[in-house]
């Protein structure tokens, strides 16, 4: 009788829980679907009478999301292929390779996890000005791949060194050079601290904000959170159902990389408790 109860609390929680997760996206969903004036006076219903699936094509006109769109697929995923081979190659040394000062590099590599980007933001449009690439789309790569570095070394690190030696040990006695044990033997074992990676810097690539603003000034090289911004229009008037519209428009690609991902991610996020 005492478990029946706990399991019936157990499921009660938990459809709560669930209750407070769904019903934000379901009345996002509702209100994009509803003209300006039935939005304002009956936000909380979550059945639109009638429906207006316009908003979504005007959506697209107004903020400019589908040329932004465009952009924020180049820039986040240029800078996430960059991103796992520098990290990936910098993870399996400092896993693997014993040399001095391998240690410090890591601890470094976590203090720079620690400082905030905002903090670096003029030092950084002065570098990259120098370089010419401000208004151009590797003067946001670059940094994206850049500030994922420090996550991604440190999962990744810590996921090659789960990886049992012995595997490489019985490779390099038939033969294999290094390049091949990390790209045919490690990459594949990698595959769910690797996804883990490319999730959490997809997310972040594809919101980000404050530096796509301050690096690429041109409204033609203008990414999604940027866009979402001509929304509001003079005197702070703003068509919340078409931005909800947007918004829900720009949230797709982060849930069909999460639906990818997903099993390799759990895996990831759990290989450190179940392997010695």
């Amino acid at each position: 009788m005492k478990r029946q109860i706990f399991v019936a609390v157990k499921i009660l929680v938990l459809a709560i829980i669930s209750l407070t997760i769904l019903y934000p996206s379901a009345w996002l969903v509702a209100n994009s679907l509803k003209n300006r004036g039935a939005m304002m006076t009956d936000s909380w219903n979550l059945i639109p009478n009638p429906a207006v699936w316009s908003n979504y094509p005007d959506a697209l006109r107004i903020g400019g999301i589908a040329n932004s769109f465009k952009n924020s697929f180049i820039v986040a995923v240029c800078a996430i292929v960059l991103l796992i081979l520098a990290a990936f190659l910098a993870s399996y040394a400092l896993a693997r390779l014993k040399f001095t000062g391998r240690n410090l590099i890591f601890v470094l590599m976590l203090a720079m996890w620690m400082i905030p980007g905002q903090a670096l933001i003029i030092p950084l449009y002065r570098f990259l000005s120098a370089l010419r690439i401000t208004n151009n789309y590797l003067g946001l790569i670059l940094p994206y791949a850049a500030g994922g570095l420090p996550f991604a070394v440190f999962v990744l690190t810590t996921f090659i060194r789960t990886i049992p030696w012995e595997i490489e040990e019985a490779t390099i006695i038939d033969g294999a050079s290094r390049l091949r044990i990390i790209f045919q033997i490690i990459a594949p074992l990698a595959v769910p601290g690797l996804a883990t990676v490319v999730i959490f810097s997809f997310m972040g690539n594809w919101n980000e904000l404050f530096l796509s603003m301050v690096i690429l000034t041109n409204p033609q090289l203008h990414t999604l959170p940027v866009s979402i911004m001509n929304f509001s229009g003079l005197w702070g008037y703003v068509d919340y159902s078409r931005l909800f519209a947007a918004i829900i428009i720009i949230s797709l690609p982060v849930v069909i990389v999460y639906v990818i991902f997903q099993k390799q991610f759990i895996k990831g996020l759990t290989a450190g408790a179940v392997k010695s």
